[in-house]
């Protein structure tokens, strides 16, 4: 049994100046929450009560709730770029009073019961920053009772009642820590016992189990029969397979867990977040969570991921103990991050970037925009003169992933090498990869998604080499649209929940005809529309034994209402954020989304340049090519002559600058429109009728009427 050190802690100087009175004795130090709670107080300032170090915790305990109230900020750092009046964060009218238990967070409902990195959670150890061999230690070398089963109660050694969690950045050692001490371990533990006891290795994901056999096969299995069921077998220690395909083999492994001197005396869950980051479209994390648990109830359970924040929580309602919880320090100052908008704004860095032989991995949402986004690169390198097609290969340098890639022989062999082949400089990919497989030499990585353990998860997929490497993170500014069609997704889900409940669930109502719910659920999610049949495979499972039976994934019910909860709350602040940006008058465009953006930024111990804003220094080059092309004409005192030409270029360049004047999209402004424009920006330009031609001269702009076209 492992005991944690909380007697010997010290107070947590940084939460008592922040006032987070349940951070004090956390010896989750330097804590990455508290950094974000303190990031989440900065963006969201309040009165003056609030923000007071020495304020009462019970005041903050007494506005548990109130989810609603608001309160005006006060904070608006301004800068001035090129005589442009830019606000590095917005403040709102309206914020939500996010209380729980002294934490700000967006999660107010993952808080309500506190940070789950308390000790009535978890049983933590420090590790700073070590190897996790190190941190480790013996910790893993088991006694062995006569009758051949791990002795209980043993002071720094592992046992089954207590599940493990090791909780380390990518390149810390925890495959390392398996390959190289576990095994080695076992393969003697078993010698000197007369043993055959196993380890058993579960994966998320195809790939990342090719990964793995591999490495401890010690050959390439990425051509081996691969239906995501197949246990890979090294030697008489470690056996590996899906997390999916762990169901299908339920009565097999208890069959296994029976025998006396062999069976699985290690159960690794790698990439453990799987039971959260894929519960909202698999519907199985917690009935393989909870198989997991009970099959291997006297085998020790390792559950290992570099993001545990979202998956802890689940872990420890379904584990019957709470966990020893390894806590490795993370560091994140090899990243240089920068940020964006849209993908497009990214093209000629790429492109510049494939030139100088650097490697991008770009992570998008689905599979048809991988290769909308490949073949826009190709597209654009063609215009300015850069090919990215390679003359000795059949692949390109921009490699996109499809639904077929994992048969795809290049696919294949990028994850067995664990680098980006021959000739290709730029991986497109979808969340597929972003699950534990592990890629060398990339020198730029571009996420898109708005979930931190999911950004963490990608950003992990770039493999550190050594102390003085250093890459490029874009991260993305989301708008008020993205969240928005989040919301309508969850609501949706939320209904099928409400559904399911009314034909399956036990309402006790004599006037509830259960019948025609039952109808009624099955006619829409099974026999209606194909987006309905589709959502259902996602939300709904049939247990193997009884197909004809439905359930729901509990994980992803819980996960359904946080996620609500914070996307409604962002959607809110970014409406706020786009009032304020209408009133503030500013002649350069701004984008809402800061608050949140600074947010993500908290992630890696990083602050928001706006240096680093892709979109904002586009913005700003466009607006100098609009001017300039104005001033061209003003002071050559140039005639416009070919009006369809020039309406042309002043919609496009207007519209690269600004947004869009003209719901159209296809339409070019008029000398009205360009002169209501001209008004509304406050440029000093008018576009003034001749006989047979336009002008463009100064002028200086007052309540005068802008004259019909």
């Amino acid at each position: 049994m492992i005991e944690g050190n909380w007697k010997r802690l010290e107070k947590n100087e940084e939460a008592v100046r922040n006032g987070l009175d349940c951070c004090t004795y956390c010896n989750f130090y330097p804590c990455e929450c508290l950094i974000e709670f303190i990031q989440f107080k900065k963006n969201h300032s309040r009165d003056p009560d609030f923000d007071s170090p020495d304020r009462n915790q019970n005041t903050l305990l007494s506005r548990r709730g109130e989810a609603n109230k608001t309160s005006k900020t006060i904070r608006a750092k301004v800068v001035e770029i090129d005589g442009h009046i830019i606000k590095e964060s917005i403040p709102t009218e309206a914020v939500d009073n996010r209380h729980s238990a002294g934490f700000l967070s967006y999660d107010w409902v993952g808080l309500q019961n506190g940070c789950i990195m308390w000790k009535h959670y978890v049983t933590q150890l420090e590790c700073g920053g070590k190897s996790v061999a190190e941190g480790i230690g013996d910790h893993y070398k088991v006694q062995l009772d006569f009758d051949y089963r791990i002795e209980k109660n043993v002071p720094n050694r592992w046992e089954p009642k207590q599940p493990v969690f090791l909780s380390a950045q990518t390149g810390q050692g925890k495959n390392y820590f398996i390959e190289n001490f576990l095994i080695p371990y076992l393969e003697d533990l078993n010698y000197k016992n007369k043993t055959k006891f196993r380890i058993l290795i579960l994966s998320n994901r195809l790939a990342l189990k090719r990964q793995i056999s591999r490495h401890i096969r010690g050959q390439d299995s990425a051509n081996a029969e691969d239906d995501g069921e197949k246990i890979y077998s090294y030697n008489d220690a470690a056996d590996v397979m899906t997390y999916q395909g762990l169901l299908n083999k339920r009565k097999y492994l208890e069959i296994v867990q029976k025998k006396k001197r062999s069976g699985y005396i290690f159960v690794i869950c790698d990439e453990a977040h799987f039971f959260t980051s894929d519960a909202m479209f698999n519907p199985y994390t917690q009935e393989i969570l909870s198989s997991i648990v009970v099959m291997f109830k006297k085998a020790i359970r390792i559950y290992m991921t570099a993001t545990p924040y979202e998956c802890l929580k689940a872990i420890c309602e379904c584990e019957k103990y709470q966990p020893v919880f390894y806590h490795f320090q993370r560091d994140y100052s090899y990243l240089n991050v920068k940020t964006y908008s849209e993908i497009r704004e990214l093209y000629d860095d790429i492109i510049k970037g494939v030139n100088r032989a650097e490697k991008w991995l770009i992570f998008i949402d689905d599979k048809a925009k991988c290769q909308r986004v490949k073949d826009e690169l190709e597209e654009k390198g063609e215009k300015i003169g850069i090919s990215l097609q390679n003359d000795d290969s059949k692949a390109g340098k921009v490699y996109a992933v499809s639904a077929d890639s994992k048969n795809d022989e290049i696919y294949k062999l990028i994850v067995q090498e664990e680098k980006l082949v021959k000739g290709i400089q730029v991986l497109i990919t979808t969340s597929v990869l972003d699950n534990g497989v592990n890629l060398t030499g990339i020198d730029h990585i571009v996420v898109s998604d708005m979930s931190k353990e999911k950004c963490l998860q990608m950003v992990g997929r770039a493999r550190k080499n050594g102390s003085n490497d250093s890459k490029t993170l874009y991260l993305k500014r989301f708008d008020e649209k993205y969240v928005t069609d989040r919301i309508c997704d969850l609501k949706e889900q939320r209904k099928a929940y409400h559904d399911f409940d009314l034909a399956y669930g036990d309402l006790n109502d004599p006037f509830c005809s259960k019948t025609y719910d039952k109808y009624r659920f099955l006619s829409k999610y099974y026999n209606g529309s194909e987006t309905d049949w589709k959502n259902a495979k996602h939300w709904f499972g049939r247990p193997q034994e009884e197909p004809e039976r439905l359930f729901l994934n509990a994980i992803a019910r819980n996960l359904l209402e946080k996620y609500l909860s914070m996307y409604e709350y962002i959607c809110q602040e970014m409406l706020e954020e786009q009032k304020e940006i209408k009133a503030s008058g500013l002649e350069i465009k701004k984008l809402p989304g800061q608050k949140y953006l600074e947010h993500q930024f908290s992630w890696f111990g990083k602050e928001y340049c706006i240096d680093g804003d892709i979109t904002l220094c586009e913005q700003k080059e466009a607006e100098k090519d609009f001017l300039e092309f104005l001033k061209i004409y003003a002071d050559n005192k140039k005639q416009v002559d070919e009006k369809d030409q020039f309406k042309k270029e002043f919609t496009r360049l207007h519209d690269a600058a600004f947004p869009r004047e003209d719901k159209n999209r296809e339409r070019t402004y008029g000398i009205n429109l360009m002169n209501k424009i001209l008004q509304k920006r406050n440029l000093n330009y008018k576009i003034r009728r001749k006989l047979k031609a336009w002008e463009v001269v100064d002028f200086i702009w007052n309540s005068e009427e802008i004259e019909s076209e």
